[in-house]
């Protein structure tokens, strides 16, 4: 599908080549389950992290398996606890932690922790001596905080939604949230770039309720942000400190009652004036959800009658643009990776038929093509370069529908606006564009990759572009 023309080979493959990896193999069809549960993460120097469950010596056990990024090799998969559903949390500084549910009778919240995916803390409880509990998911906040959720069965209400905060590998707080006659599945977000200790949850109860809540004082108090119908909910939140308020962005999808991936977008500073929109993706069985870039997307994974799509979002008002399709055997229980913050690629696991887990490190944007990429049924085709340059790139924008002015932005990868683009001239609807690496205060920006947005009307695209200076 990508066609990255032939000077910027040496780029991609410096990156890392784009394609899927057999990593493990477990002996449970459903050993990456729980879409709301992060199996995957990866630390500041891309090493990629990976737990499931698998069956051994007639008990279950959680496994981990690593990509070591300085040799590109991932290691042999071993056990590390016994029990099952498995999640990760990484902090800023990397310290990795390990919430699973115990194999017991009266199944228990554990955690475990790590510097090196290798050497781990001995386990301890986080639950209370309450019923059975199930589903647990994490993050980490900017103060190191270890905000942790699941569902511990009540037998005289029904079910609990139950919070607990680790620190230092100790217990901190412990509360129950909501008390439910039945809760289906749960899902949380940190800032994913530790910018500060706002926590984002939601549930999903009684057949098809979700509700989206906000705190910013540790769970002292919340606030529903949403209160819909559907299922699977997912969030992402992100900003950049150096950017106003606006960019300060949260999203939540989920899935509506006809399988619809629905998005509701919110900005600070208390984000109780969001939006929610039908993103145009149908009859999803499975998603999960990337982190995002304000004010450009975010990637998200979807599974459709067993085939998984990579796409990309530019928020709900513009299109949404399929990356990478992976067909194969009954695919399923596909993974995400959140933390640590990845402009340019996306890191995601998944399952087939066989219980063969696999990997891909997929591209976020294309590269600018160096011709126009005529697009049946497109509002616009671009290209540029000479790409990489040092002086100057050109860029050139045809339109294909009448009456449309193409917005051109160059934006830093971490979603930075750089300079909006003065078209140079217009000829019968072919714009030209001309960018020579300075910034709207007329100064040079450092060497790297920026993006080229282009917007018209309701269709957005990002592209790639290498500055040389």
């Amino acid at each position: 599908m990508k066609k990255p023309i032939l000077f910027i080979c040496t780029i991609l493959f410096s990156s890392g080549i784009i394609a899927q990896t057999l990593i493990a193999t477990s002996n449970i069809d459903w050993a990456t389950s729980y879409h709301s549960q992060r199996k995957i993460v990866r630390n500041a120097e891309d090493q990629i992290y990976v737990v499931f469950t698998d069956f051994m010596d007639s008990h279950r056990v959680v496994k981990g398996v690593m990509l070591n990024a300085d040799q590109g090799e991932w290691n042999t998969p071993e056990p590390i606890t016994a029990g099952t559903f498995p999640t990760l949390a990484i902090s800023e500084l990397g310290k990795i932690h390990l919430i699973y549910r115990s194999n017991d009778e009266v199944r228990k919240i554990m955690h475990m922790s790590s510097d090196d995916f290798f050497e781990w803390t001995e386990p301890i409880i986080l639950n209370d001596s309450g019923g059975s509990c199930t589903i647990p998911v994490a993050d980490i906040d900017s103060s190191g905080n270890l905000n942790v959720f699941w569902i511990q069965e009540n037998i005289e209400t029904g079910k609990d939604l139950v919070y607990c905060r680790v620190n230092g590998d100790t217990v901190s707080d412990r509360k129950t949230i909501a008390t439910k006659e039945d809760i289906y599945d749960i899902a949380i977000a940190n800032h994913l770039q530790y910018l500060n200790d706002e926590i984002f949850f939601a549930l999903h109860f009684t057949s098809d309720s979700l509700q989206f809540f906000w705190s910013e004082d540790l769970m002292e108090t919340y606030d529903t942000l949403l209160s819909t119908k559907g299922s699977q909910p997912n969030i992402t939140f992100n900003s950049l400190f150096e950017f106003d308020d606006e960019y300060n962005g949260v999203r939540f999808l989920y899935r509506d009652t006809d399988l619809n991936l629905m998005e509701f977008e919110a900005m600070f500073d208390n984000y109780q004036n969001g939006s929610v929109a039908d993103i145009g993706i149908e009859n999803v069985d499975y998603f999960c959800t990337d982190d995002v870039t304000p004010p450009i997307g975010y990637s998200y994974l979807y599974l459709s009658n067993s085939t998984l799509y990579h796409n990309f979002s530019y928020g709900q008002w513009y299109n949404q643009y399929n990356m990478e399709t992976i067909y194969g055997t009954m695919i399923s229980y596909p993974n995400i990776a959140y933390k640590h913050f990845d402009p340019l690629f996306v890191d995601f696991v998944w399952m087939d038929l066989d219980s063969d887990i696999y990997y891909m490190h997929d591209e976020k944007h294309v590269w600018m093509p160096g011709y126009p990429e005529i697009q049946a049924g497109g509002a616009f085709s671009i290209s540029g370069g000479p790409n990489p340059f040092s002086k100057s790139i050109g860029i050139n924008v045809i339109i294909h529908k009448k009456n449309a002015t193409p917005q051109v932005q160059v934006y830093s990868i971490a979603g930075k606006l750089i300079k909006p683009l003065d078209f140079i001239g217009e000829t019968n609807g072919e714009f030209t564009y001309n960018w020579d690496g300075n910034n709207k205060l007329g100064t040079k920006v450092r060497p790297g990759i920026y993006l080229v947005v282009c917007t018209i009307g309701e269709n957005r695209k990002a592209f790639k572009i290498m500055y040389n200076k």
